[in-house]
């Protein structure tokens, strides 16, 4: 190898202190056998006399690529799937478990497509590769794809796919990697490696300890590296995210973790990537041709690294990951800003963040710091770019001409460990010769692509899909559906989905049904009814379903030769009311009622099972019976062939559904049960009631008064008392600055229910006693505040609450006045918007301040409100935004647009009996510790789509929460009532969030509903407690009339509860007088808040709560 000098180029390197790459211009790279020793100007460089010199003056020097992603095997099948989806490849479509693929290649060919994907590669600039080789589906293909990567001159970490296949299973397959790993230097290029994604699969309901074998043998083998697939969001996701990996101790802190695309990862997959240095490879160009989704990798940059994935579907070359990657995150970025009305001002990822992607993060994601960068010590891993070709003519900046400019024709020459690879432009021959290989690949691939040039048809057809039934089952397969308007509304977006094929018309429309049926494999029919009137309905889709087969069979069997026609298996939905060894168990009674009530659905359905069943030689059928259908959470099925329990939820039905379609055990069966898995009984839970809905198509909110335009003394009093709070006080006060100021709020609600001048001065004097003056030296803050490091002080440092006032006044005072402005930049900016960590919080802001003080600033139109608001939404930053800013993923066991029904549910939860023991703001961090997942479940169950609907609902919720659900009269609890204060806070901002935030917002609002119910121990909420109070002639005007001059009326909190009903009808009409009554309920019943029991540190309610003289 000896001494090589590449002299005279333009040289990319990167400086560790700095932690960026630097550019040495007119510069020489002194390599030594494989390593760098020396990178110094050319005037400087002492040039050994047995060194090899190549002059690269004008050109361009980089670290070679790291690809950390790859299935090399499949190179062969290049072109033949341009237009491919992940759903179709999943179906068996030229992956390893295509029994095309099993048949189509030789040894000889997975060798051969291994080794041009590798000098592909090569020529392109690719120095380290990890190939996720799932070449695994015989014994005669393993050892190929292992010998191509040595062949190839490459740096492999190659990483066996250990699979549990009929004829090679897990025992053989740990056999043939122990061959291949054992006896492998750590100085070899090619090392060995395993990908978890087979084996993960044996990790569920691990009763052959597969788990505790795999770390055994990774250990005993010396596995240099760890893959895996993970996708997350709508894809089914086994054991395969980095939280499963780093909890079963699977990671290493000597053997790198990759995990690829990982597009959907939560906060605690997040969290686990950087805790246990994991790394995750994004392939931009396949994932956004296949439609994996990649919400999330641009907020885990620090640990992401490229890959290519399938180079036989598009471009093999790394150049275009990168620019790909670069470019989308900008556009995801630009946009987010535009949709809010702003325009971009920076870039939010730079050329140079794209190029470390390419280079250095794959070393650090292969935990090879040695690799991806050129500087002393480093691998000699290194391209040169000719740079003088027409698309990179004129360059100066070397990182933007190779990222932006450069493609594979341009690199002149690549060396990998100190050897050339490419040189002059042609491929180097080190363990093959290059004509040899581009013969055999020719040969391959003109043999192998006719044979797997056809996609298989998307085989499942779900008939009924907007049904009960068939919406569960669509929400476990995604497979095809019916009916669009319908399923459009119960599914947005499902027409663009990728795994979607939707036939539009009735039951009956014979050439859409056979389309529809075309190259069926499974059809699943879930169509019923539950009309009381006679009906032909099922009989009539019968008919056109038996038609459109033998129509289909038909043409099969008139295009000659053996038939093409094969058969297809219904799963048909059924009911057990006739079947007489189902229904045995069952009280007479009930069955002559249930057939009785329902006689002409089942005389209808009776007749299309006859119908479809008539002809075994067309389809073959089995029908699904189960009991009473209720709408119920799902508590687990039972698929049975000989009893079933009388009732069973639409949910368990959907899942037994899902369970038949995917496993196939019961296909030889005509006919099976299903129960439900608690017990013989129908549970009927009962429904939370509210007022009705007023239809509306928009909403009109509440006025806005701008008091400094006002020139009468009412209005002036308030907005001199607004500003001389401001100028006096800071927004948080003692005890230990846990609480707020309540100013604003005060204020603002006296003025809006007509205070006078006099009650507005009495109110702000009273006030400001409680309250902490700004020059208080615990106020006394030495940290500088600046548009750069105000991010590193959110939840932390009370006493920063006046810096941050000053800072946001500053910034106010920089736009010119215009402090909305201000508040969109600040509130509404970067990929974790803070406005999603308004509503809830930590410390006492579990009563929603900051949210209702930003309510305030408009409400008023205030520019010190919105600073002040600006200042406690930074200290009281809720911790749960990570929930917001990346949705979990969806664990919920029903779903509804009722939030009342979900707290209903929570309250008959018998998960959360004495969690927490008693009421309190403790108790967050009880339930969120022991029952954060319970409490995501219900969460994730309420479904927002219809957001002026649903905003009037929650309305109205709150009022029941806050004053109807006592436990005698005058019980008010304090932290319940400020559900009601919030959601009079999110009426008043509602139209200043950005297009497309609302149902984000209405999300972080049923989270903090959900939580503040949970820690007051679950009241239960009764409209009747409303219903029941008498007017007795009293009105508005009274009800006002008696708040202003009530003995509580210094209370912070009490003109709040007053005005939030008197609003929500002002909106949404009187609804038979449910807001006065519970306007009067309140004025007439209220002596004081409950809810606080011991307080917590440095708080106490018979101290620290208002109480009138």
């Amino acid at each position: 190898m000896g001494f090589k000098l590449l002299k005279g180029g333009t040289v990319i390197t990167f400086n560790n202190a700095a932690q960026k790459v630097q550019v040495v211009r007119e510069a020489s790279v002194l390599i030594n056998d494989d390593r760098i020793i020396a990178i110094t100007p050319d005037a400087e460089i002492e040039t050994p006399e047995e060194a090899e010199i190549i002059d690269v003056h004008g050109k361009i020097i980089s670290p070679g690529f790291i690809n950390t992603h790859v299935h090399m095997w499949q190179s062969v099948f290049r072109t033949i799937a341009p237009n491919i989806t992940l759903s179709q490849y999943f179906s068996g479509w030229l992956n390893q478990f295509s029994s095309t693929t099993a048949t189509a290649f030789k040894p000889d060919d997975v060798y051969i497509s291994c080794l041009q994907g590798y000098m592909e590669g090569l020529s392109g600039g690719v120095t380290s590769y990890l190939d996720h080789a799932h070449n695994n589906w015989a014994p005669e293909v393993t050892m190929p794809g292992f010998k191509a990567a040595k062949d190839s001159g490459a740096r492999v970490w190659w990483c066996y796919d250990v699979a549990n296949r009929d004829n090679y299973p897990f025992e053989r397959q740990w056999e043939a990697l122990s061959d291949i790993a054992t006896g492998i230097p750590a100085s070899s290029l090619v090392q060995p490696g395993i990908s978890l994604d087979s084996l993960s699969t044996s990790f569920k309901n691990d009763t052959d300890n597969h788990l505790q074998y795999t770390q055994q043998m990774i250990e005993k083998l010396n596995l240099r590296a760890i893959t895996l697939h993970h996708l997350g969001g709508p894809w089914p996701t086994g054991n395969t995210s980095p939280s499963y990996i780093s909890d079963q101790g699977l990671h290493s802190g000597q053997h790198p973790v990759v995990v690829s695309h990982a597009g959907y990862l939560t906060s605690e997959e997040q969290k686990a990537l950087r805790d246990h240095d994991l790394f995750i490879s994004i392939t931009p160009e396949s994932e956004f041709h296949f439609g994996h989704g990649q919400t999330t990798g641009r907020l885990v940059a620090d640990q992401v690294s490229l890959g290519l994935d399938t180079n036989w579907t598009f471009s093999g070359d790394m150049l275009s990951q990168a620019r790909l990657w670069l470019q989308s995150v900008r556009r995801s970025n630009f946009e987010q800003t535009l949709d809010k009305g702003l325009l971009p001002i920076e870039t939010p990822f730079t050329v140079e963040q794209g190029f470390l992607m390419a280079t250095r993060q794959g070393g650090l994601a292969l935990k090879r710091p040695d690799i991806g960068v050129l500087q002393v010590g480093a691998k000699a891993d290194i391209l040169v770019f000719n740079g003088d070709s027409p698309n990179m003519l004129g360059w100066s900046d070397p990182v933007a001409a190779v990222i932006l400019h450069a493609n594979p024709g341009d690199i002149e020459h690549v060396l990998v460990d100190g050897d050339f690879r490419k040189r002059d432009f042609k491929m180097i021959n080190i363990g093959c010769d290059w004509e040899k290989v581009k013969e055999g690949f020719l040969e391959a691939a003109r043999r192998i692509q006719p044979l797997t040039a056809t996609p298989p048809p998307m085989p499942e057809k779900v008939f009924g899909s907007t049904g009960k039934t068939g919406r569960v089952v669509l929400r476990h397969l995604n497979i095809y559906a019916r009916s669009l308007s319908t399923l459009e509304g119960l599914f947005p977006g499902i027409s663009s989905h990728q795994r979607v094929q939707i036939f539009i018309g009735a039951a009956t429309d014979r050439e859409v049904i056979e389309q529809c049926l075309c190259n069926a494999q499974l059809i699943i029919y879930t169509l019923g009814s539950n009309d009381y009137s006679p009906s032909t309905v099922l009989r009539n889709a019968a008919r056109t379903m038996v038609t459109a087969l033998n129509t289909l069979k038909r043409k099969e069997e008139d295009k000659g030769g053996p038939t093409t026609y094969h058969k297809p298996h219904m799963i048909h939905l059924s009911s057990s009311s006739w079947n007489e060894r189902f229904i045995a168990d069952r009280p007479r009674l009930l069955t002559w009622l249930v057939r009785s009530a329902f006689q002409n659905s089942y005389d209808d359905l009776r007749e299309g099972q006859r119908i479809i069943l008539a002809d075994p030689s067309q389809v073959s059928v089995l029908l699904v019976q189960p009991g009473i259908l209720v709408e119920e959470a799902g508590f687990g099925h039972e698929i049975t062939v000989d009893s079933i329990t009388p009732g069973v939820s639409y949910e368990d039905l959907g899942s037994a559904f899902v369970e038949l379609a995917l496993e196939r055990k019961f296909d030889q069966i005509r006919q099976v049960g299903v129960s439900t898995k608690e017990g013989n009984k129908v549970i009927i839970r009962p429904r939370a009631t509210l007022p009705p809905i007023t239809p509306l198509k928009t909403i009109t909110l509440p006025p806005f008064y701008d008091t400094a335009k006002f020139a009468d003394e009412r209005n002036q009093i308030l907005h001199k008392l607004l500003l001389k709070g401001h100028m006096a006080v800071a927004p948080l006060r003692d005890p230990h600055l846990l609480l707020h100021n309540h100013l604003p709020h005060l204020l603002g609600f006296a003025y809006a229910l007509g205070a006078d001048s006099n009650q507005l001065i009495k109110t702000y004097e009273h006030e400001i006693q409680s309250l902490k003056p700004i020059e208080d030296e615990e106020l006394d803050s030495r940290e500088v505040i600046t548009k750069e490091n105000w991010r590193m002080f959110l939840q932390q440092k009370s006493e920063l609450s006046v810096a941050f006032v000053a800072f946001f006044d500053e910034e106010v005072k920089k736009s010119g006045g215009d402090w909305k402005k201000v508040l969109n930049d600040y509130l509404f900016s970067g990929a974790e918007p803070l406005i999603n960590g308004y509503i809830g919080g930590q410390y006492f802001n579990l009563v929603g301040h900051p949210f209702i003080h930003l309510a305030y600033a408009y409400e008023l139109q205030d520019r010190v409100v919105a600073t002040q608001a600006l200042s406690l939404g930074r200290t009281e930053y809720d911790p749960l935004h990570t929930l917001i800013d990346n949705y979990p993923e969806d664990n919920s066991t029903y779903k509804t647009t009722s939030l009342a029904e979900v707290l209903s549910r929570i309250l008959e939860d018998g998960r959360f009996n004495g969690i927490p023991p008693k009421e309190g703001y403790l108790n967050m961090g009880i339930i969120l510790e022991k029952r954060k997942d319970v409490v995501l479940e219900h969460w994730n169950a309420w479904e927002v789509d219809n957001t002026v609907e649903q905003l009037q609902q929650i309305c109205d919720l709150s009022v029941l929460l806050g004053l109807g659900s006592g436990t005698r009269p005058g019980s008010f609890d304090f932290y319940i009532v400020h559900i009601m204060t919030v959601t009079h806070a999110l009426l008043v901002l509602w139209d200043t969030f950005p297009q497309g935030s609302h149902a984000s917002i209405l999300r972080q609002y049923a989270l903090f509903t959900i939580l503040v119910y949970l820690v007051q121990i679950r009241r239960p909420f009764d409209l009747k407690k409303i219903e029941e109070v008498q007017t007795e002639g009293k009105n508005w005007n009274w009800v006002i009339s008696t708040a202003l001059k009530h003995k509580w009326a210094l209370d912070p909190h009490f003109f709040k509860v007053v005005r939030g009903p008197k609003v929500f009808e002002d909106l949404f009409g009187a609804k038979n007088e449910f807001y006065l009554k519970a306007g009067i309920k309140f004025v007439t019943e209220f002596d004081g808040w409950e809810g606080f029991v011991d307080g917590i540190d440095g708080f106490r309610p018979d101290r620290d709560v208002f109480v009138p003289e």
